[in-house]
This record gives structure tokens, sequence and C-alpha cells, in this order.
């Protein structure tokens, strides 16, 4: 009898808070069909679960930052097909505000996933995600080492203007909290 030790990687995942709603997001490196991406929505309204491919991950965290500049339409619909199914995402708005519905269609289950993302303030929910997450899934960072994040999307593409009203919107890494101000 052989024993071998193999070193598990460690899911590497994204917590964050906007708009009363947690959300985590976790990189499931080791998954049975290759690199997958967990998405868990928490709020009053119960928990709500989904999953992806890594490729897909990405394009969420894309268009997350797409979206959070603030020149999407609403009604616009994004759709992408994935091995097993299809991943769309809808922006649409309800008297909280303005949000994105990411629905994932599994044809092995023949089921719809839902979970909704708010935009919080000025798009900062989506930013902050959307970033996170694109920082997360980079095949560079894998590579270079040490996972650095950055402060948000929107922020690094506005020439790094002071963004206001961020207190309604957390992140937290690895158990970290940050709060921006």
């Amino acid at each position: 009898m052989v024993n071998t030790r193999v070193q598990a990687a460690l899911p590497r995942r994204v917590l964050a808070h906007v708009e009363g709603k947690s959300f985590q997001i976790e990189w499931l490196k080791q998954a049975p069909r290759g690199e997958e991406v967990d998405v868990v929505e928490r709020s009053k309204g119960g928990t709500f679960m989904l999953r992806i491919s890594a490729e897909g991950g990405r394009w969420l965290g894309t268009l997350l930052c797409q979206i959070s500049m603030g020149t999407t339409l609403l009604g616009s619909t994004f759709r992408r097909e994935e091995p097993n199914g299809t991943i769309t995402g809808t922006v649409e708005a309800n008297g909280r505000g303005d949000f994105l519905r990411f629905v994932v269609f599994n044809r092995s289950e023949g089921k719809f996933r839902t979970i909704c993302f708010p935009a919080g303030i000025k798009g900062q929910g989506w930013s902050l995600i959307g970033s996170q997450v694109r920082s997360m899934l980079d095949p560079k960072q894998m590579e270079e080492g040490e996972y650095q994040a950055p402060f948000s999307f929107l922020q690094t593409s506005h020439n790094n203007h002071k963004m206001k009203d961020l207190d309604r919107v957390t992140l937290r890494l690895w158990g970290k909290q940050q709060k921006r101000n």
C-alpha cells in the first residue's frame, strides 16, 4: 500500500455585503468537472445557491464591472453558454433600486437558479463584487502567488476619484472585513 500526500488546493472566496444581502463567491479548484465557482446569496428572503464554470465566473465579474459604469440600459440582457446550460444576466429595477438578475439554467438538472445582485449606491455593489471576482479568478494571480485585491473597478477606471456613500457596501476577503469610506 502506498500512502501519498496531495496538497489540496484551498478554495479562494470573496465575501461581500450589499444592501442587506450577503454574497459568498468561492472558487472550487478541484471540482469533479474542472474548476467551478459557487455563488451564494443570503438575505431575509432565504439562501440561494448556484454553481457555474470558472469561465462563467470570469464572465460574471466582467459583466458586473461593465454594468457598474452606469451606461447599461434597464432591460439589457446578456447571455453566455455554459458546458451544461446557459447563464443569463438582466439589468432590472424595482422600488429598492437597480439589480442584476443572474439566472443559470442547468440542462442535466432541468432547473433554473436565480441570484439578484443589487447595484448599491451608484453601482458600487456591482463594482466591488465584480472587481473582486475578476481578481480572484485571474490566472495571473495564481502564478504570481499572493492575491492582492484592487479597491474597485470604478475607482481604478475613474482615475482614482474619491467615491462617496460607500458605507453601505462592505467587502470581506478571507475573514478580514474592510469598510470603504
